[in-house]
């Protein structure tokens, strides 16, 4: 996945939960995920990077970060939209909460 560096990040972390790709495209900066597995709470931490491109995507777009955690799903962002005629690929890992 990617560079190495979520890699090696999973390998410290202990296994995931759960992991997954959305693609965002176009004029779009948001990807709604749904979790296959309800979470007990909405602490977990998930780790995003763009691992894919079609196109020549806006700059910024290749920055992404997620919100509105919830126990059964979650929403993948992108800074900026990648552009008509373009997209990137977002893989997440999810880490359930310890607590």
């Amino acid at each position: 996945m990617g560079d190495g560096r979520l890699d090696e990040i999973i390998y410290y972390m202990g296994p995931a939960s759960q992991q997954g790709s959305a693609t965002i495209s176009g004029l779009d900066v948001t990807s709604a995920v749904t979790l296959a597995q309800v979470q007990p709470n909405a602490t977990y931490l998930v780790f995003t990077g763009v691992v894919a491109t079609s196109g020549a995507p806006a700059i910024g777009s290749k920055s992404s970060f997620v919100t509105s955690r919830a126990t059964t799903g979650f929403t993948l962002n992108v800074d900026v939209a990648p552009g008509v005629g373009t997209s990137v690929t977002v893989a997440w890992v999810l880490f359930p909460s310890a607590v």
